[in-house]
């Protein structure tokens, strides 16, 4: 079988205008277009409520809190090009430095109830598919897609090292403290060396058998030469290729592929990095 699909409830989208360029969805989400090419929120709200829907339906949260989610959907390179980011806010003076929506999801605390847990951007020019069905053309790329894979990042899943191999030194995530060189292997160095990332050798520590192969640690995107926006934070491409249910959070989505489960790695990530998932469950996709 093949990646869930969600599809939501079929009752009106409750959208509440903030200004002429911003509206909030219920509670947790905030939509915006700072440039304006973005009138009408109707249909990425849909889109992106479904794929919240989705890591809800996984990670366990007190009821009494949500994820706050801030999306600035404006112009960025047209079709075809960076479809959008994300990443998540963090308390600043800790170390390492954790993510808001972890503190509300493990230690059930909301530090800054004024604040998003994590932001980013969409691309406007991008020749969307807004349903939730799973079904884009082949010359569309599946929203609730790539807002699935971006709020992954939002989650934590998300390296802090930069270009120059160095800020990791400075800034400990709960992403980088778990980084190992070899699968199985010793802590990566601080400060992480240009040999180490950029040697396809990377793996975050988890011990999982997630693609029904053996116990193994998540081999991490970490080619040469560094890619900025891509290397550490991603799983490996090629790794992750003989097993759809992993794909989300390879580097690379594909125009014309809807992928709809996180699949079994990036949950058992999450869970490692503290997240509390509902029934332990961590995926429902089966791999083909």
């Amino acid at each position: 079988s093949g990646p869930k699909i969600y599809i939501p409830p079929k009752t009106p989208l409750k959208l509440s205008p903030q200004n002429g360029t911003m509206v909030r969805v219920g509670r947790s989400l905030v939509l915006e277009s700072s440039d304006g090419t973005v009138t009408d929120f109707t249909e990425y709200a849909n889109a992106i409520g479904g794929a919240l829907q989705v890591w809800s339906d996984i990670i366990l949260l007190d009821p009494t809190l949500q994820f706050e989610v801030h999306f600035n959907i404006r112009a960025l390179d047209g079709p075809g090009g960076l479809l959008g980011n994300c990443g998540p806010l963090f308390a600043t003076g800790e170390d390492p430095v954790i993510p808001l929506a972890l503190r509300k999801a493990r230690d059930m605390e909301d530090i800054f109830p004024s604040s998003e847990d994590m932001s980013g951007n969409l691309d406007s020019l991008e020749n969307w598919y807004f349903g939730t069905d799973g079904n884009p053309t082949a010359s569309q790329t599946d929203l609730m897609t790539v807002v699935l894979h971006e709020v992954g990042h939002g989650l934590g899943f998300i390296s802090n090292t930069d270009a120059a191999l160095a800020v990791i030194a400075a800034i400990h995530s709960t992403h980088d403290i778990s980084l190992i060189v070899g699968d199985n292997g010793s802590a990566a160095p601080n400060p992480m060396t240009t040999a180490v990332g950029t040697g396809d050798n990377l793996f975050f520590e988890c011990d999982c058998d997630c693609t029904g192969s053996g116990f193994t640690d998540a081999k991490l995107f970490a080619p040469d030469p560094f890619q900025p926006g891509s290397s550490i934070g991603h799983l490996d491409f090629d790794t992750y290729n003989p097993f759809p249910c992993e794909h989300l959070m390879r580097p690379v989505l594909t125009v014309g592929n809807a992928i709809h489960d996180p699949g079994f790695t990036v949950t058992f990530i999450l869970q490692v990095l503290g997240y509390p998932l509902h029934g332990g469950v961590l995926s429902s996709c089966a791999q083909d």
